[in-house]
């Protein structure tokens, strides 16, 4: 699954954010992931899967 997550981060960035308009006002990688499943470009579970990371996370510390 993360191989898989890393390799379509790195296809949409080369492919969407590269010739993007807009792509100055995503500094993160969530930002980038959140304008990607608003666009239709990725899947919202991957979202909903890193959410749930970094509160498993948090509630682990």
């Amino acid at each position: 699954m993360k191989a898989n997550k890393e390799a379509l981060i790195t296809r949409n960035y080369i492919q969407f954010c590269y010739t993007c308009q807009k792509a100055h006002e995503c500094t993160t990688e969530k930002q980038c992931m959140a304008c990607w499943v608003e666009k239709g470009m990725m899947p919202a579970e991957f979202l909903e899967a890193e959410e749930t990371k970094r509160l498993l996370r948090e509630y682990a510390l």
